[in-house]
């Protein structure tokens, strides 16, 4: 809808509280016109969750995240790439909010998942692995840190080469779980 466009330069043009109002506007309108289960209501839910995680609105975020995830499942079932992201996303707030171990469970079951679907080697799967590894250091479960953040960089950097911005964010994630351990 056009007030989903709305929210999303809002959002790109980070006017935050304008975009959640509109966001928040297109959602309603969407649920009553489309239902609950569209695409469309899951599309809003999903920019929603984003918006209010850059307002630090973290509760309310997780709330929508948590429902989304619950209606993509439905939707698009488990293993979908769009339930995953959902997942993921809601993985990191919780990692904000410092809910680490619950941060990890969840990017434990996304990494399973992404790579039974998409494979080892796919630049989402390996991008997972090294969330679960920043996971792992907030936790200071180091070693095992370091051994899933070495896999991750081995396999950015053959997937998306080794200047690239998530491979670079890897090996500092890296250098960081070996200071950790002295």
């Amino acid at each position: 809808t056009a007030l989903s466009l709305l929210a999303d330069t809002l959002t790109h043009e980070e006017k935050y509280p304008e975009a959640e109002k509109a966001a928040r506007e297109a959602l309603e309108m969407d649920r009553r016109a489309l239902g609950s289960d569209h695409p469309s209501v899951l599309r809003d839910m999903f920019n929603l969750a984003g918006i209010l995680t850059e307002e630090q609105h973290y509760a309310d975020a997780e709330e929508m995240f948590k429902e989304l995830i619950e209606s993509a499942r439905r939707v698009l079932g488990p293993q979908h790439p769009g339930t995953l992201v959902a997942k993921s996303n809601l993985a990191t707030l919780l990692r904000k909010e410092q809910h680490y171990a619950d941060a990890e469970k969840l990017e434990r079951e996304v990494l399973e998942a992404q790579r039974q679907t998409l494979g080892p080697e796919h630049a989402s799967t390996l991008l997972t692995l090294g969330n679960l590894g920043s996971v792992l250091i907030e936790e200071k479960h180091y070693s095992e840190a370091e051994q899933v953040l070495r896999e991750a960089l081995a396999g950015l950097r053959r997937v998306l080469g080794p200047s690239h911005e998530v491979t670079e964010t890897a090996a500092q994630n890296l250098a960081r779980a070996l200071a950790l351990q002295g």
